[in-house]
């Protein structure tokens, strides 16, 4: 309830403007990369297990240091917009759909203790490295204000999108060798979520800080092995965090004043 609350009061506050006249309306697409560095690590599950060399298994814990830092690599983000500005150029706002790809990775290592095993110092630790990505398409409504926000394309924005969950890629390594597993199941992701975020834009470049309240995964998806059912899932920690680096190209006469070329090509297509 508090999230729709929460978005109805940005929808609210720009419905509160639209006494002002319109002056730029236009489409830009932006294509960019997601950056979640900053997000929780999964904690340990005590059902959680790893075949190892020689046969048998050993269970796993999070690995010391894993709620740092964990940089996963980039993922793909690219979105469709529509922009309203006010004549002011001061303020203005933007709706969309977006195609956003989400990676996540947790490092785990297994324990002796766990096992029951007392010759810690001997017993050799195996890791066990998770990485995950999230497919997602997104509809978010942004509100951008600034100084000469369309002359200049410079301005701050704010926002939040509502995300469809649809697709989950999942692949673990091991250490002792270079294979590894690749799955996905859709029905351990959530169906939607709600992200917030914040950034800045300057002529092209587009920048953005993200914040979850939420996890992507359903944490009460069970599974059962040899009549015992866990949830593997319960582990994962809420408020994810992400960084988004984007070319931002608005498709008006804006773009077109930056490149006689582009402006040849656009009044060829204008005669038409």
């Amino acid at each position: 309830m508090k999230k729709i609350i929460i978005l109805a009061a940005i929808v609210l506050s720009i419905i509160g403007n639209t006494y002002a006249q319109w002056e730029y309306k236009f489409f830009s697409l932006r294509l960019g990369l997601n950056h979640n560095m900053f997000s929780p690590q999964a904690g340990t599950i005590n059902n959680m297990m790893l075949s190892i060399p020689g046969g048998g298994a050993m269970k796993l814990k999070a690995a010391e240091g894993s709620d740092r830092l964990f940089y996963y690599g980039a993922d793909f983000a690219g979105d469709l917009l529509f922009h309203y500005d006010l004549k002011n150029n001061n303020l203005g706002f933007a709706v969309g759909v977006q195609y956003t790809s989400n990676g996540l990775g947790y490092n785990y290592v297994t324990n002796a203790e766990l096992n029951g095993n007392t010759d810690i110092i001997n017993i050799k630790k195996y890791k066990l490295t998770e990485k995950q990505r999230i497919s997602s398409l997104a509809f978010p409504v942004i509100l951008k204000f600034g100084h000469n926000i369309y002359t200049k394309m410079s301005y701050f924005f704010i926002g939040a999108q509502y995300n469809m969950n649809m697709k989950l890629k999942q692949k673990q390594e091991v250490s002792w060798t270079n294979d590894f597993i690749i799955s996905g199941d859709k029905k351990k992701l959530k169906k939607n979520n709600i992200m917030y975020f914040a950034g800045y834009n300057y002529s092209i470049f587009n920048i953005e800080v993200g914040f979850m309240p939420d996890t992507f995964f359903d944490t009460s998806y069970t599974i059962s092995e040899e009549n015992i059912e866990y949830k593997p899932l319960s582990n994962q920690k809420k408020n994810i965090f992400y960084f988004k680096t984007s070319i931002h190209i608005p498709l008006s006469e804006w773009t077109m004043s930056k490149s006689w070329r582009l402006e040849k090509i656009r009044r060829k297509f204008k005669r038409l």
